[in-house]
């Protein structure tokens, strides 16, 4: 993974590169899993199945389908490593991430294969899914990878010449991609400066969260 690799050279000591270290890898799991998990049921055949225009328009779909929920997974592995750091703000930490989250993936144009309505619903669950994290109490890759499973087994790409699911294989990718991007963020961040940095930051607010003005 030269992602990967390229992040461990690199200290994640502030917003700028903890906000780019959750978003690429967030971009890679969704990317890789989604033509890894395809290349595997596809077999023999897979080079010529994933350079079939048609099928490579539906992995282009999946991989943006797939991208705001891997930013969740990622997300959540980020927060339970900053949880302990925080102490008393342990909720003002976990908001400056999310809003750290969402920037990046504003960044992003609207891809033209999801849609502006797409897109923004995948916004909101973004937000709804991490603010969820306020109440749940710290959970393993493992966990996070059995969470979401069913979510990328729903939104693989179908055809004929694809073999059976395999729901295992595709758990234990996620689990092994979210195990490393644990242990690179454990190692490269300066978890109690990042947690107080998150805490202190104030979220943006967007023109469609401002309260409306009475009739």
């Amino acid at each position: 993974m030269a992602l990967l690799d390229h992040f461990r050279r690199r200290a994640i000591r502030d917003h700028a590169t903890a906000g780019a270290f959750i978003d690429e890898q967030a971009f890679h799991i969704a990317e890789s899993c989604v033509r890894d998990y395809s290349r595997l049921r596809a077999g023999d055949g897979a080079d010529a199945l994933l350079a079939d225009p048609a099928f490579a328009a539906a992995l282009d779909k999946a991989c943006w389908e797939a991208y705001p929920r891997a930013l969740v997974m990622v997300g959540t592995v980020a927060e339970v490593a900053l949880r302990p750091y925080a102490g008393d703000n342990a909720h003002p930490m976990l908001f400056g991430l999310i809003a750290l989250i969402l920037d990046h993936f504003d960044q992003r144009p609207v891809p033209r294969a999801i849609g502006d309505v797409e897109w923004r619903a995948a916004r909101a669950d973004i937000e709804r899914a991490l603010n969820d994290l306020v109440r749940a109490q710290p959970k393993t890759a493992e966990a996070v990878a059995r969470d979401h499973s069913s979510f990328y087994l729903a939104i693989m790409p179908l055809h004929p010449k694809l073999g059976a699911d395999d729901f295992a294989a595709l758990g234990s990718q996620l689990k092994l991609a979210l195990l490393q991007i644990q242990e690179a963020f454990g190692q490269r961040a300066n978890l109690p400066a990042l947690a107080n940095a998150l805490a202190g930051r104030v979220p943006k607010v967007e023109a469609h969260e401002a309260p409306s003005a009475p009739a």
